[in-house]
């Protein structure tokens, strides 16, 4: 409901003009993601439950760390500020290429990332190592 009705839904809460353009593709996005997202959690779950708690910790750390930071950063076009008062550019992509706006990239890199995460934890979860785990 909140990805097909995101406009009205976002009109109840809010008459900002950009709430109102770009809260119905966050929502329509964060409606696609569901379905993986809980793959994870529920795999991960299962995961840690049968005792595998290290799979499951290297898993989340290798796809927030090595997945979801990159893309965010990649995504966002923000720039990252060094200590000594350079940065380190964004090329910013979707900015580029498709205009997207600065928050929905974010709002990709982040669902991309839990769609990652999902099939992760399905395909370990599926190779049915975690249930061979002495505890």
């Amino acid at each position: 409901m909140l990805a097909a009705w995101g406009r009205p839904i976002t009109g109840l809460f809010t008459q900002q003009p950009t709430h109102l353009a770009l809260a119905p593709t966050l929502l329509i996005a964060c409606g696609v993601v569901q379905l993986p997202f809980a793959f994870a959690i529920v795999y991960r779950g299962a995961i840690r439950g049968a005792g595998d708690t290290k799979v499951a910790m290297w898993l989340t750390w290798l796809t927030t760390y090595g997945v979801r930071l990159p893309l965010a950063w990649l995504c966002s076009g923000v720039d990252i500020p060094l200590a000594g008062g350079g940065t380190i550019p964004n090329p910013a992509p979707l900015q580029q290429w498709w205009g997207v706006h600065p928050l929905v990239g974010l709002w990709i890199a982040l669902c991309t990332e839990l769609s990652i995460r999902g099939a992760v934890f399905s395909a370990y979860f599926l190779t049915g190592r975690w249930a061979r785990v002495r505890v």
